[in-house]
């Protein structure tokens, strides 16, 4: 599939401004699907909602309303590789983690804990980075239906998710075990909830690192475009390395595809898939 239900082509890109923060986004990564009068125009949004697949995160060319499971088939596509599953961003917004109108994913588990009290959960950290926590004398039986996991205490991003697990051999009960929750990237002032399948847990930081560069890759886009040829003074350092760029920094955009030389490093991102990640605030545009 090429195009949405609506004629827009999956690669065209949506302008959106959202919490202040101008971004293009193409078309195929929006859920819903954006509808022929977002074209053209500046689109307003709190935050926006959006789709890809793990690892090669490109769009995926499925209505998402129409969308089961994490290895959906695409029409006109091989099945998908055994490594990919698609990844939901339910909401996503910039926004400080002390905004009093936000809650964290750190607030939200002092929430959660604060009436039993601290003392009345168990933490167990996990080999692939996160820490999962319970309630030992609660109600709940054991197993628990929902596992818990939050980020290791002082480090970025701050991660608060749940999976789902079926009951003991009755895996038809649950066909697609999910994991949900909050994530917040605090030096990136970026916050957004997201969902995947349960059994890609442990790659969670690539996920959610995915997650924020197709978002900056998005905010880069809209800067390329509207600053395009910026003028700078030759021989000054102009790069966070201390290397020089050249006199002029030039834009030149090929459908989605567009180079961005990094602190002498060169990302090229087609359909948002960049392969070596690096802040938004190293980035500078030439031809």
């Amino acid at each position: 599939m090429t195009v949405t239900n609506d004629g827009v082509a999956l690669n065209e890109q949506i302008l959106i401004r959202t919490r202040g923060e101008i971004l293009r986004v193409p078309a195929g990564y929006l859920s819903p699907w954006p509808t022929k009068n977002m074209r053209n125009r500046m689109n307003e949004q709190k935050g926006i909602a959006f789709n890809f697949w793990m690892p090669d995160r490109r769009y995926v060319e499925i209505y998402p309303f129409s969308m089961v499971g994490f290895r959906p088939r695409e029409r006109g596509r091989a099945p998908p590789a055994p490594d990919a599953y698609v990844v939901k961003v339910l909401s996503l917004e910039s926004i400080k983690a002390d905004d009093p109108d936000y809650l964290s994913p750190e607030k939200a588990f002092k929430n959660s804990t604060s009436i039993p009290g601290i003392s009345s959960y168990s933490f167990q950290q996990e080999d692939f980075g996160l820490v999962r926590f319970w309630r030992h004398d609660g109600p709940h039986p054991q197993p628990q239906a929902l596992i818990r996991y939050r980020h290791m205490e002082g480090t970025d991003p701050q991660v608060l998710l749940r999976c789902r697990v079926p009951p003991h051999g009755k895996p038809e009960v649950l066909p697609y075990p999910s994991c949900d929750g909050s994530v917040h990237f605090v030096a990136d002032d970026l916050g957004f909830y997201l969902q995947f399948d349960r059994k890609n847990l442990p790659q969670w930081r690539a996920i959610v690192n995915a997650v924020r560069d197709l978002y900056v890759s998005w905010k880069a886009a809209t800067d390329l475009e509207h600053f395009g040829r910026i003028p700078y003074a030759p021989g000054t350092s102009n790069n966070l390395d201390g290397t020089v760029t050249p006199t002029f920094l030039d834009r030149k955009i090929m459908g989605s595809e567009a180079k961005c030389f990094v602190a002498g490093t060169v990302i090229l991102m087609a359909n948002g898939a960049d392969k070596t990640i690096q802040r938004r605030t190293a980035c500078e545009w030439r031809a």
